[in-house]
């Protein structure tokens, strides 16, 4: 929810970089379903963004949802196979 207590839509049109903050901002608030979202679209425009990627992990870790999670983080360390926060917290996972 926003300051006026509306909540918060996913804008196609919004910037790359405003994506990513509302994305980090859904995270910190623990509104996982919203931190899905924002990140799944950053990802569709931008396929190897690994921190979309970890934060989208992380997201659907917090849902309970653990493989979704795994498949994230391992496409993250596809991209980047030293990836410290996926290597991390795909050791936690497994």
């Amino acid at each position: 929810m926003h300051q006026n207590g509306q909540k918060a839509t996913v804008d196609p049109a919004r910037s790359p970089a405003s994506l990513t903050q509302a994305a980090i901002v859904a995270a910190l608030a623990a509104r996982w379903q919203e931190a899905v979202k924002l990140n799944e679209q950053i990802i569709a425009n931008q396929k190897d963004n690994t921190e979309a990627l970890n934060r989208l992990a992380r997201a659907y870790y917090f849902l309970g949802e653990t493989q979704k999670a795994q498949k994230f983080y391992k496409r993250a360390l596809e991209l980047d196979p030293y990836n410290v926060i996926a290597i991390k917290n795909l050791d936690k996972i497994e």
